[in-house]
């Protein structure tokens, strides 16, 4: 009798085991790599009108783990930039932040100086608890990953202009 009490409850816990939820399994490394996808701006035109037209071209993202942080490689034909980025995650998927002194220049202060509120709580994940830790409500984001759909999506704010990238990793 003994014995198969304790099988039912190594079996309980083997299947209480596998069935835990898949963010367990979601690495940051499955993030890196490249992506392939489109690159859009809306450009206004230079009549008197100030017609804002947008322009799409075919565009490439590296993404390379650099410690807890991803490095953006955006480029194309007319396009090149780089933008280093932390990683949260956000149930199935990943959303991402700006760091340093661009993170600094976006929300007026450095990471880590808003008063934090006390941990996390309940079942708040790693994105929410970022979010109420280092923003104020209405702070702008500029994409992140869908995992189930192996895709990215960021807005790229370079010399006043927008650049948004959508794309698929290969």
């Amino acid at each position: 009798m003994k014995i198969i009490s304790k099988l039912l409850y190594l079996n309980f816990f083997l299947l209480l085991f596998i069935s835990c939820d898949k963010n367990d399994d979601l690495s940051f490394n499955d993030v890196a790599g490249i992506y392939e996808g489109t690159l859009s701006t809306n450009v206004a035109g230079k009549s008197n009108t100030k017609s804002v037209t947008e322009t799409t071209s075919q565009a490439t993202v590296e993404i390379t783990m650099n410690g807890n942080e991803i490095q953006v490689h955006c480029y194309n034909d007319n396009f090149d930039t780089t933008q280093t980025l932390d990683l949260f995650r956000d149930n199935e998927d990943i959303k991402v932040c700006l760091t340093g002194s661009d993170f600094e220049g976006m929300y007026g202060h450095m990471e880590g100086d808003r008063e934090m509120n006390g941990g996390m709580m309940g079942s708040e994940n790693e994105w929410m608890q970022h979010l109420n830790d280092e923003h104020k409500q209405g702070d702008e984001h500029f994409g992140g990953f869908d995992m189930s759909q192996n895709s990215f999506d960021y807005t790229f704010k370079v010399n006043g202009m927008d650049y948004h990238f959508e794309g698929y990793k290969q």
